[in-house]
């Protein structure tokens, strides 16, 4: 099954919902195909984490623009 997350703020912000998605990505990578997907919105400006190192391999794509194709 292809999971797929559609998130309103960047990763990078590391906010408890961005935190959220990132472990909860994580589990589910362990038994379904996941893929985040952001906008690149920080809410104070300044990125705190690089999304792609906590990710473990699980593809993340930042841009205004996305085509998203999943099951969930």
């Amino acid at each position: 099954m292809r999971v797929t997350f559609a998130h309103h703020i960047s990763l990078s912000y590391n906010g408890g919902g961005e935190k959220w998605i990132i472990n909860t990505a994580k589990e589910l990578a362990k038994k379904h195909d996941v893929e985040i997907y952001a906008l690149p919105i920080l809410l104070d400006g300044k990125p705190k984490i690089d999304p792609e190192k906590e990710l473990d391999g699980i593809p993340y794509h930042e841009g205004y623009r996305h085509n998203i194709s999943a099951d969930v």
